[in-house]
């Protein structure tokens, strides 16, 4: 029997669905390996009308209305993945059957950052005064090292160099920003959706 595939009609069903609960949905089978499926097939379409304007922009309608709704529901199952690593670090014992298996490492993480970070705030190795100022230092420090670093890490680690063998019409890329490609252009894309045009053949990565 095959797979039944994602449309985006359900995608919005489950994004609403999201919206309204208060604690994580329980996402179908194979959710996030459907969706991306989706993409892709809209993605192909774009090519197939090159020709027909009026589909075309239907299509390219079609994916900006996904890409919204992908971004909004990973963003709030990600703030409730939040609040569920904290209940697990106070052994409140949730229920974790609608953490997706593609997310479960983000929450493992996630548990770690909030027992290292309660650690440190319950132990005195210091006396206050002396605690306060090292702890103002070292943040300044930090924070100017998290904001290079995380700079660098995000051109590096969501991005891909690529030129465009086809232009493409405009999309809303994982960023949040507007994408238009025309032929021969150099530029760097989210990781996602670098790679689903990559598969499209539409761009070929450049580094």
């Amino acid at each position: 029997m095959a797979k039944k595939e994602l449309t985006l009609r359900e995608l919005k069903v489950q994004t609403i669905s999201e919206r309204r609960e208060g604690r994580l949905v329980e996402l179908p089978e194979n959710f996030f390996e459907k969706l991306h499926n989706l993409e892709k097939m809209l993605l192909e379409l774009l090519e197939e009308h090159g020709n027909d304007a009026e589909r075309k922009d239907r299509v390219n309608d079609d994916l900006r209305k996904l890409m919204d709704l992908k971004i909004d529901l990973i963003k709030r199952r990600e703030m409730k993945l939040a609040d569920l690593a904290v209940e697990i670090v106070n052994k409140q014992n949730p229920g974790e059957n609608a953490v997706d298996n593609s997310e479960k490492e983000f929450l493992k993480e996630m548990c770690k950052i909030i027992e290292k970070h309660r650690d440190e705030m319950i132990r005195n190795e210091s006396s206050f005064e002396e605690k306060v100022e090292e702890d103002v230092e070292e943040k300044v420090e930090e924070k100017v090292e998290e904001d290079v670093e995380e700079k660098v890490e995000k051109e590096v680690e969501d991005y891909l160099l690529v030129k465009v063998t086809d232009s493409i019409p405009t999309f809303i890329g994982m960023d949040s920003k507007s994408y238009t490609l025309e032929k021969n252009d150099i530029l760097h894309l989210p990781k996602y959706n670098a790679r689903l045009l990559m598969d499209a053949g539409k761009i070929e990565r450049m580094e």
